[in-house]
């Protein structure tokens, strides 16, 4: 067997076949995976000329030695890769030997769920030839995995992989994978119905108040944000940290929605008092207002000598909600589309920045 320094030299190559699944609640990576071995034994060199011209042969992996890999990061049991089947080793005259045992690798890995659904995620598969004690040396032969067999995922996107040798222990190795979010099934699903929720919502206050619909309307709204902010929680962990985007984009929705459905019941409170003339700040408010209408008149009634009343000033409030409120929801929208397109650095920097903000605010 070659050696280097009293090291026993095999290299190696990684095949990646299907990217499984990876489940970001418990941080888990689920892929395809096999390890092909290159090394020489000089005890199974024979003539070829001897034994009819056969220059290599087919042996099961319990005929020969192999090298014994772990997935130390492994979400499941630690075992041999290929322990649980019987994989062929390919023996050559010239005592060179190949071994390629597959498994389903399942890793633990760090999830950073700020941008999602815009997520990009980088998962390691750390690969030790355990209990060798740096006798063995395991070098990649190339610096990416072999992807000529790989089953893309419908969920998720491969961008770059990379193999290379541990830097600390040379009898281990680590696959690195970069993969992102294809983020078109909760665009439509969570995206596009809260915005198309949030343009509806300031329109409770277009409706008469006569028609008794206002309050219904704005609970409905309300409660609606609670069930896309469920389906969204739900794919994330509970210890997230930092929180995702889209989590702090349907929060700050679902609070313009209470505060919409609150100002709903003042005014409803308001109109439905007994009626009587708006003095004091309501008669100014009232004037004010007055004075950039065309007609220089608030009242929509033949009799422009009438007094102002309560129902009036609920009136022009309710058009300045809507006003004030469309611009709250327009903020929101620019806000999250912005920080999406952001780079990891620059959110990052961002993130660190909002937080510094908010523990000086508690901290008085």
């Amino acid at each position: 067997m070659p050696t280097d320094n009293g090291k026993f030299n095999i290299s190696i190559k990684f095949h990646l076949f299907a990217f499984n699944n990876f489940n970001e609640v418990d941080g888990v990576l689920s892929v395809v995976g096999a390890i092909s071995f290159f090394w020489t034994d000089e005890s199974l060199v024979w003539n070829k000329t001897l034994y009819d011209g056969i220059d290599q042969i087919i042996v099961p992996q319990s005929k020969v030695w192999t090298p014994k890999v772990i997935l130390v990061n492994s979400a499941d049991t630690l075992a041999w890769i290929g322990s649980d089947s019987s994989f062929n080793v390919r023996v050559t005259n010239e005592g060179s030997l190949v071994w390629t045992p597959g498994s389903v690798l399942n890793a633990k890995c760090s999830v950073d769920v700020l941008k999602f659904p815009f997520d990009s995620h980088s998962c390691e598969l750390l690969l030790s030839g355990f209990g060798y004690h740096d006798t063995l040396r395991l070098k990649p032969i190339s610096p990416t995995t072999d992807n000529s067999h790989l089953i893309l995922s419908q969920l998720w996107e491969l961008e770059s992989t990379l193999v290379a040798n541990d830097l600390e222990h040379e009898s281990s190795f680590e696959v690195v994978i970069n993969f992102r979010r294809k983020p078109v099934y909760y665009t439509v699903l969570v995206f596009t119905p809260t915005a198309v929720l949030a343009l509806l919502n300031p329109l409770i206050f277009m409706l008469p108040i006569e028609c008794g619909e206002r309050l219904s309307f704005g609970m409905t709204i309300l409660l609606s944000y609670m069930v896309f902010l469920t389906l969204v929680s739900d794919k994330l962990p509970t210890t997230s940290n930092p929180m995702s985007f889209m989590v702090i984009y349907i929060i700050l929705l679902f609070v313009t929605s209470a505060c919409i459905t609150m100002c709903n019941i003042i005014n409803m409170k308001l109109y439905w008092s007994e009626e009587s003339e708006a003095t004091g700040i309501q008669g100014c408010f009232i004037s004010f207002c007055s004075k950039y209408r065309q007609k220089n008149s608030i009242l929509d009634v033949s009799d422009k000598k009438r007094k102002p009343t309560t129902k009036d000033f609920v009136r022009i409030l309710d058009k300045i909600y809507v006003f004030f409120f469309y611009t709250i929801i327009l903020i929101i929208f620019i806000a999250y589309l912005t920080v999406t397109a952001l780079d990891n650095r620059d959110v990052f920097i961002l993130h660190r920045i909002l937080v510094f903000i908010y523990r000086r605010w508690t901290q008085g």
